[in-house]
């Protein structure tokens, strides 16, 4: 819950702390958690009146959640599966304490209203992240000069509607988890495997998709009328974040 662009300047603090934390005993995921506990008594605190109790409990939650990832690289423990965890904990800390800041002024509309947009706000900034910046973002990091100036102005424009296509059946959101084979050299390549959950798979006019060659995983990025390529939208219990099942034979 701590602002990225703050932990940087915390870091000459919070790695000391980590190491201490890890020769007592603790784990990233303890760490997360008992953020996320502090977090939830600070907003209960909160909820019955006490702001400022309240408020300094939850920011001992956050505080405690901004260790966990100093505790993760003192012990060598940096995963993705943690930082999605830590990501989704960070959510529900921050709607915990809106909630308990709305049940404690909720015989103010003006304050209750701003407690609503702020809990929208919440929860709709990670959707429009996943949207708009996981495509761009993974364009970014490729190193692939030719691709970002092809594909990257009509993803800022809103033209292009890319989506990346990484997890696969066997759920797992790491590197080791990407099984699908990609065949061929140069500038010719075919796709074989499935893609799973895909968000926005099925409606994207860009996919990136994230599969194996011998140099390692790499990416490519395929157009939604390929040959080969069949999308299949998936039900999801939020209507709002429509996924996708995407599977490749033989696409180029």
């Amino acid at each position: 819950m701590i602002d990225q662009r703050l932990r940087p300047h915390l870091h000459g603090i919070l790695e000391p702390i980590g190491r201490t934390l890890v020769k007592v005993g603790f784990t990233p995921t303890v760490m997360t958690v008992l953020g996320l506990v502090v977090a939830i008594c600070g907003s209960v605190v909160i909820g019955f009146g006490q702001l400022f109790w309240g408020g300094l409990i939850a920011l001992g939650g956050s505080a405690i959640d901004g260790l966990d990832g100093s505790v993760a690289r003192a012990s060598n423990r940096v995963t993705t599966r943690g930082a999605y965890l830590d990501s989704i904990f960070d959510r529900i800390g921050e709607i915990s304490i809106l909630t308990g800041l709305a049940v404690s002024q909720r015989t103010d509309a003006r304050i209750l209203l701003l407690c609503l947009l702020c809990l929208g706000g919440a929860l709709l900034i990670p959707y429009i992240r996943a949207k708009g910046v996981l495509a761009a973002n993974t364009l970014l990091q490729s190193g692939d000069e030719d691709a970002k100036k092809e594909l990257l102005p009509g993803i800022a424009s809103g033209e292009t509607r890319a989506t990346l296509a990484f997890t696969e059946e066997n759920g797992r959101w790491d590197e080791a988890g990407i099984t699908m084979q990609a065949s061929g050299s140069g500038d010719s390549w075919t796709l074989d495997g499935t893609k799973m959950y895909v968000l926005d798979g099925h409606t994207a006019n860009l996919i990136l998709v994230a599969a194996r060659t011998d140099a390692g995983v790499s990416l490519f990025s395929v157009a939604p009328e390929a040959d080969g390529l069949t999308r299949t939208a998936l039900s999801t219990m939020d209507q709002t974040r429509k996924q996708a099942k995407v599977e490749f034979s033989g696409v180029p």
